[in-house]
């Protein structure tokens, strides 16, 4: 299951209580339901996992059997993702937000 959190909130911090303060910013993660923390281009696989569909059961196993580029692909992005969101029209933002919600309320 998929459960977005803030990382600034009470329940971030408690997720990531292991991540140092000043790292937990500069990266998405995904905790595991037996609380291990993947960060970056490694949260990758666990999200991927988390969500339903055929094609994310493919970059699934594309994040698994190629950890080095997932990595590197996940910093570039993350390096450029205010030039990056620029390209995100406000529909597919509202999309992947509605997504989003509907994994937060279940």
């Amino acid at each position: 299951m998929l459960t977005p959190v803030a990382i600034q909130s009470p329940q971030g911090e408690r997720l990531l209580a292991d991540v140092p303060p000043d790292l937990r910013l500069r990266t998405a993660h995904a905790v595991t339901a037996d609380g291990q923390v993947f960060s970056g281009g490694d949260a990758a696989v666990v999200v991927a996992g988390a969500l339903k569909g055929p094609g994310w059961r493919a970059i699934e196993h594309v994040a698994q059997a190629l950890p080095g580029p997932v990595r590197a692909t996940y910093g570039l992005v993350a390096e450029h993702r205010e030039h990056i969101g620029r390209l995100v029209s406000a529909d597919a933002r509202a999309a992947a937000d509605a997504q989003l919600a509907g994994h937060a309320r279940r």
